[in-house]
């Protein structure tokens, strides 16, 4: 039921991730139905933004990503393909649906117990 993801989408994916092709500097593997690579950087919110980039272009896409430790001095980040729409009817199981950013967000909010909190 899960759709393959073609290399030719991973590497794109990759290439915006990177900012170029020609920035990737490790091999795209074939991983289940997706695919990962090796990632030596660091990932982080704000500055050096890799993180947030990542997150939001998985949300973008319906891709869902994860990052995963793969020896003491590099992660994996790994992405397989979603449906958007099928996240907003409850007949699609959840492993092939994944929230557009905004769900993911007020989903987050709502249900996050310090978010609504008094100052």
């Amino acid at each position: 039921m899960e759709e393959q993801m073609t290399y030719e989408e991973a590497k794109e994916f990759f290439a915006e991730f990177y900012r170029g092709e020609h920035h990737i500097s490790e091999k795209i593997e074939p991983f289940g139905c997706g695919y990962q690579i090796r990632h030596h950087a660091d990932l982080s919110t704000f500055d050096y933004d890799d993180l947030t980039r990542f997150v939001l272009m998985c949300h973008d896409r319906a891709y869902r990503g994860r990052v995963s430790p793969r020896n003491h001095m590099y992660v994996s980040l790994s992405i397989w393909k979603r449906k958007h729409e099928a996240g907003k009817d409850d007949r699609y199981p959840t492993y092939v649906t994944h929230p557009a950013i905004e769900d993911a967000i007020a989903k987050f909010r709502k249900h996050s117990p310090f978010h609504n909190q008094p100052n």
